[in-house]
This record gives structure tokens, sequence and C-alpha cells, in this order.
């Protein structure tokens, strides 16, 4: 819909605002909180948002869609800065700045207080005795480390309390657990491998490798060359580990290091330093005002680790603020400086990475948007696609359906768009009435942001469907289209409204694999979400053929076990841990279960 410019309600209410530090909230009609802020003159700062032109076009689109601000005044930045960082926490308003990667990165966890320790990967670090290395950036690195840290110390895999099995699982076959679970293990062997893993963790891994190799030179002289060439490839894991986690800094300092600048956007290279060594680096790229705030508050002020000090260059303005805060949330000094010493090199370090980082991201932009005006072109669409949704529905025979909605923005997906809907008005096979259900439902939500185009995985009569839907919610600048492959052809179809025909789309071209990814896509996340929703529909209802496991008792065990797999692997101490489980309950439970295996 065309921009208007701001509602007159909205200037009222601006001009009532005071000339001091504080935070503030644009509201819409329906008083959805679309934007939260901090400023040093509250007055000031909200008259600018009613130069339309000076803004960015979100801010410039939630501006118009806005009805109402409010505020709340501070007494200094800092706590303005603390109550806009909670706002944003607790509401997560669509307009402010979020990093598109989010989660929480991942940390390596040995489990020191059980008998025999164990290394997996966590997400929150906690204070139960256990041993915690990370955060590592990206995930996929610390994921390859723990492959290659089985091959060296060959710990046991599976988690939590030791389980007895009857025979040890594949991979004591595969020579990366001692099988601790199935036979006996000399506890001064085991406590011999934690230790090694500890120092390698630590960057200590030297050591370990000259032992190492004094050991294969030995069994190579003693003329057990398989044993040798078991040692060898251990040899070869331990290198790589090594490689990656390169000693920078003496004294095994905690640090990160902060490069950011502005080119139109807000860029920003990180490289994650902890014992000295650099465990991580990772490139942002932000699109919204305060740029270098909003990446502190969602990187530090969502649980992460923060260092005793960071390196930021070049400086900024909030810099003390940005201190202060830090030092507020991890309850003791953080430093923010322009780096020292032996820091420089890593800083110019930093620096090429931002300028390459920078480049890369100009470049994949510039494709990307070839790619868009080119699919534009193709489907005749009236305007550019930076956001597109795409729907798909997954049921067994009409029965258990969902939809699924998957978004795209500027050719990439966007997981905080993605959404389920489990079908509910509709029975039977009926594919037209669950997509209308589900655009139904998705237009019902005016505070998610509309997209540009809808993709409806199906033919000509999903295209219908999807612009009747259209039409009765009265919304306008969103276009349609349907994407199918017709049995027993090669090539996949558009369907385009007033088109007779459709579009055969050329198999190999880039605007063909972006479409067929962006479907495949929407049916992955419906079909993996139709899987596990059967999955417990599948338990529910054997749990319900076994007497004694009543409604309360069936929804017990699923909390606590989740899956058929779970409650077959847990032992009969565990399922008597459930509340209203007897020993007698529990032995029916596995006998069930295992009978049923069996047929």
């Amino acid at each position: 819909m065309k921009e208007q410019g701001p509602s007159p309600r909205l200037v009222a209410s601006i001009e009532k605002a005071p000339s001091t530090t504080g935070v503030y909230i644009f509201k819409d009609a329906q008083g959805r909180i679309l934007y939260v802020g901090k400023a040093r003159n509250l007055r000031s700062r909200l008259r600018s948002y009613l130069s339309l032109h000076s803004l960015t076009p979100k801010i410039r689109h939630m501006v118009c869609r806005s009805t109402k601000v409010a505020w709340m005044e501070a007494a200094s930045e800092l706590e303005a800065f603390i109550l806009e960082s909670n706002l944003i926490k607790t509401h997560r308003p669509p307009y402010n700045v979020m990093l598109k990667d989010d989660k929480r990165y991942p940390y390596l966890r040995l489990a020191l207080s059980d008998p025999y320790p164990y290394l997996e990967l966590v997400r929150r670090p906690l204070r139960d005795g256990s041993l915690y290395y990370g955060p590592y950036v990206p995930a996929w690195a610390v994921r390859e480390t723990m492959g290659l840290m089985s091959q060296i110390f060959p710990l046991r895999r599976c988690r939590g309390p030791l389980k007895r099995r009857s025979r040890p699982c594949l991979n004591f076959q595969m020579g990366r657990c001692l099988g601790p679970c199935a036979r006996p293990v000399d506890r001064g062997e085991y406590a011999a491998l934690v230790e090694g893993l500890r120092r390698v963790l630590e960057g200590k891994g030297q050591g370990v490798l000259d032992e190492l190799q004094k050991r294969m030179a030995t069994l190579a002289a003693e003329m057990r060359f398989e044993e040798a060439a078991r040692v060898r490839d251990q040899i070869f894991a331990l290198q790589r580990v090594m490689e990656r986690q390169r000693v920078l800094l003496a004294g095994e300092k905690d640090l990160d290091f902060i490069l950011w600048e502005e080119d139109g956007r807000f860029y920003l290279f990180l490289l994650m330093v902890r014992r000295g060594m650099l465990l991580g680096e990772k490139g942002f790229v932000l699109d919204g005002e305060d740029g270098l705030e909003a990446f502190f508050r969602e990187f530090y002020g969502r649980g992460r680790e923060i260092p005793s000090r960071i390196a930021l260059v070049p400086s900024h303005p909030a810099k003390v603020t940005l201190q202060e805060w830090l030092a507020h949330l991890k309850g003791e000094r953080v430093r923010v400086t322009m780096g020292r010493g032996e820091e420089r090199i890593l800083l110019s370090l930093a620096r090429e990475k931002l300028v390459q980082f920078k480049e890369g991201w100009k470049a994949r932009q510039r494709e990307t948007e070839a790619l868009l005006v080119e699919l534009a072109r193709m489907l005749e669409l009236s305007q550019i696609p930076e956001r597109i949704e795409a729907y798909d529905i997954s049921s067994l025979g009409g029965r258990e359906a969902v939809g699924s909605m998957v978004t795209f923005v500027d050719g990439e997906p966007v997981r905080e768009g993605y959404r389920h809907f489990t079908i509910r008005t509709v029975e039977g096979m009926d594919d037209y009435a669950m997509v209308r259900e589900v655009l139904r439902r998705r237009l019902e939500h005016g505070e998610w942001e509309m997209p540009q185009l809808l993709l409806i995985d199906g033919g000509r009569g999903h295209l219908e469907v999807a612009q009747s839907v259209l039409r009765e919610k009265g919304v306008e600048g969103v276009e349609v289209r349907a994407l199918a492959k017709e049995r027993g052809e090669r090539f996949e179809r558009v369907y385009s409204p007033g088109e007779r025909l459709p579009l055969v789309l050329e198999p190999s071209s880039p605007v063909t694999h972006l479409l067929q990814r962006i479907r495949d896509e929407a049916h992955r996340f419906s079909i993996t979400h139709h899987r596990r929703k059967r999955g417990k529909e599948r338990l529910t209802s054997l749990l319900e053929q076994i007497p004694g496991v009543g409604p309360v008792r069936r929804r017990r065990l699923l909390q606590a076990f989740g899956s058929l797999d779970a409650i077959m692997e847990a032992s009969l101490d565990e399922l008597i841990s459930v509340p209203g489980i007897t020993p007698v309950l529990a032995m029916r439970i596995k006998d069930f279960l295992e009978e049923y295996l069996k047929s």
C-alpha cells in the first residue's frame, strides 16, 4: 500500500514529547509495539522522524504505520539503554534491528562431574561444575572439532548418567568410544584421555602431539603397524584441531576485537579470542539505525559470554554507555578500548577481514539484485520481490494436516519469518480449502511485514484460491504466483493471474533454481513438522493401548521423553521417576513397546 506520510495523531503525539533523555515506543492503531528507541533528547529525536526523506525505507514504512508514540524518561543514557534493551528483548518489535543469526553460539562442555566424563556441544553454559570452552563461531567449525576430538580421545558419546547396555554402540566398533556402558574400562586410562582432551582445548596440545608422535615411533619399531597407523590418523586429526585453535595472544587473554564502518549500511567484523586462542570470526551487516548499539544489545545482551575487554575500532560516541552497560550485565568491570601492543596485529587482521567481508557481501548483493530483477521480468511482476513468502500443505490422506510459510528476503531465508499452521477447519483431502485457511490466518497478522510476492506450491486452482483470499482481505500491493511440476514433466511451470497458459521455466535458469529452492524449503519445513506431529500422535495412540496409562500419565511420559525411541532407551528407574509410573506399570510399558517393535 502507498505510504501517505505520518498520521496527524502521530504528529500531535510527537509535539508533546519532553526534551529529556529517555526511551520512545512507536505503536500502530491496534496498540502493537512497532519500534523502540532511545534518545538523549526525546523531542528532538522524535521530530527527526517527521522528515521522511531522511529515513531508511524500513523506518519510513514504520512511521507511516504508526499512530502513536509513547515515551519513558530516564535519569541517564545508561538507564535509557538498559530500559531500551529490556523492552526490545521482551517485545521483539518488528522494525528494530535484529541480527539474522541471533541464536546462541555453541560451547564445548566437558562434564567432569560424571565418573566417565563426556564432551558435548551446548548453547548455554551453566554453573554445574563442568568445564566450558567457547563460544565458537561459526557453529560448523565446532562440530568438525568434536568429530576430530572423538578420533583422538575416544570418550563416551552418550550424554547424561551412564546407562548399562548388553553391548556397546556403533561408536565402539568404529574405535571412537571405549564402551564403558558395556565393558570394564580402567578409570586411570579414561582419566588420561580426559586430561589430554583438556590440554588440547586449552591450547596446550603440542605436548599431546609430541606424546602421540613418540608412541607412533615406538609402535612402528615394534612392527605393530596397524596400531601405528591408527596413531598416525590421530596425529593428523590433532594437527587439524591445533591449526584452528591458533594461539595469538600471550597470557591466555579473553578479548573480542570489533571493527566497524558505515557505508549506507552498518558493517562489522568480530574476532573472538578466548584463552589467547582465536575461536571464531564473523561478519555482520545491519540495515537500521544505531548499528553499533544494536549489535551490542543483540550479541551481548542475550546471555552470551562477555569478555573483560573489547577492542573497538574506530571508537564510538556511545562507547562509555556501552562499557557501563556491559559491566552492568557481567557484574564486574569491562573495558572498551582501542587495543594496544600485540593486539594491534589482530586489529590489522580484523581490518583486512572487514574489507573482504564488505566487498564479498556487496558482490553477492549485486548478484541477488540482478536475479530478483530477472525474476520480476520473467514473472511480469509490478515490483522487485525483495520479500517472498512461500506456502506448502502437508497431510496424510487429509489427516494431521499442517501448512507452512517460509520467508525469503533478498533471496535468502529468514528463519524468524517461518510459521507453521495446524489445519483446524478442513476435514478430508481438500487442498484448496487448506490453502484458503492458511492464507486467511496469515493475513490476520497485520503486525507481520507484508511480502511483495506470495508463492504457492500448486497449480491454477491454488492460484485462484490465493487471489480470492487477497481480495477478501482487501490486501493490495501483494502479487501471487503458483509453482508446479506436472506429473511426468521435466520442467517447472508458473501460473500467473490472467494468463491462460503457464510459463514453462528453463531448467538451467538461475531464476528457476531460486524458485525451486524457495518451494523446496517450504516443503521441507512443512514435512518436517508433519512427521514430528505424526510421530507424537503415533506415540500417544500406542500409550493409549497400555492398561493403566491414562491421559495424565500419557502427558507426563510425553513431557519427560518426547519420542518412542527415548522411552525405549529409558531404564526402568527413569520410567519410575515419572510421577504416577509405578515399578509394575514401568515394566508393563517396556514389555508392550518391545512387543510392538517385534510385530
